[in-house]
Formats: structure tokens, sequence, C-alpha cells
């Protein structure tokens, strides 16, 4: 009876250590990742000048980037995260053969936190919540009969509701997929017209973009340390 007791001793102490070796994600183990996104939204353009309502707009938007994220174990189910993405979106006018766009960016840096309701050796199910700053900048010319070049630089923050799961081939190596929210709010913070800045004097126009959409992500990731 006592070689039993202690065999069933042993037993559940293994049982136990597998259990705390089986995390995926656990205090000290960096998750790093590199992807590619979509997000499908509205924006929602308010304009004025001389605070007086110019203009008021929405429209659709279909935006991809390029989001490199490393994430931080701080608990079994819990991390810290800091990315950045970058990439562009659609042409506004894609018929109109008069207007060249030099130019359509965005970026945007993010820290966030993920809770991992399921945590298992390979596997882990995911609910992340990100902060950022970032913003875009166009440039277009219009080669039709009146010539002008036009620059527009918004600026503002960004917030990202996300549900996704990592899964790891057995090791090191995985891939990961996640949807959720994503909403963007924008100013206005250079805007220019064949090198005449339109935000001063006489017009002293203003504008704020608000963007809403949801976003589908997935690639590939590497863990290490534990």
């Amino acid at each position: 009876m006592k070689y039993l007791s202690s065999l069933i001793i042993v037993i559940i102490a293994i049982h136990i250590n597998q259990n705390i070796a089986a995390q995926s994600i656990d205090k000290g183990i960096v998750n790093v990742r590199i992807g590619g996104n979509a997000t499908l939204g509205a924006t929602f353009t308010d304009v004025s000048s001389n605070g007086i309502n110019a203009d008021e707009d929405t429209s659709a938007v279909l935006a991809t980037q390029i989001p490199v994220l490393a994430e931080f174990g701080i608990l079994k189910f819990l991390s810290l995260n800091i990315g950045f993405q970058a990439g562009s979106w659609l042409n506004e006018d894609p018929e109109d053969n008069s207007v060249v766009v030099l130019e359509k960016r965005i970026s945007q840096f993010n820290l966030g936190a993920k809770l991992y309701p399921i945590n298992k050796d390979n596997f882990n199910l995911y609910v992340g919540f990100q902060l950022g700053l970032g913003g875009f900048r166009t440039e277009k010319e219009n080669t039709g009969f009146i010539i002008f070049n036009e620059k527009q630089k918004w600026t503002g923050t960004n917030t990202n509701i996300s549900l996704g799961m990592n899964w790891y081939y057995g090791g090191k190596f995985g891939s990961y997929f996640q949807l959720g929210y994503s909403g963007y709010n924008f100013e206005l913070k250079e805007f220019t017209s064949n090198n005449n800045n339109l935000l001063g004097s006489p017009l002293n126009i203003k504008a704020d973009m608000a963007v809403k959409g949801i976003h589908v992500e997935l690639g590939l990731c590497y863990k290490f340390g534990g």
C-alpha cells in the first residue's frame, strides 16, 4: 500500500508537471508574428472652413497592411504586445484616369494585451485589445486640363479588438488567424495644393475622419523562451 501510494503521488506529480509545461503562452515566452491583413470599413469625414461646415462625406474603404508583432508572456493567461504595421488602400476613384496617385501609405504603432481562455501546448485561443498611434499620407496629381498636385497628411489614434488563435506545428513554428474590429480617428494635419497651404488663412480648413471596419488577418509565428 505504501508503494502504491508513492506511485500515485509520482504519477500525479508528473501529470501536474506536464500540464504546467504544456502551455504555448506562459511567463517568459516570446511569440513573434508576421502576416497580412485586410480591413473593410466605412469612413466618415467632416470638413469645415473658417468655422463653417463645408462638407460631410461617407464612403467605403478596403485597406491592406503587413503587421509585425512581438508578444511577451506575463502569466499563463496573459501576454503584452508591441507591434507595427504599414500598408495601403484601394484607389478612391480607379475609373478617373486623369488622377495619378503618387503616394497612399498608412502606418501605425500599437500596444496591447491578450487573454487566453484556451492555452494548450500547440494551440491557444485569445481575445486581444490594442491601442495605437498612426496615420496616412496621400499625394495626387491631376493630368487633365487643369494640372494640380495635392498632398494630405492625417494622424490620430486607433483601437483594435480581436478574437484569434495560434497553432504550432509540434514545436516553435506555427500559424495564426484572427478577425475583429478596427476603429480610427484621424485629424487633417497637412493639406497643400500646388504647394499652397490650405489649412491656414484665408480658407482655414479643418477636417476630422472616423474609420470603422472589420479586419481579417493571418500569418506565421515563432515562439521561444520560457
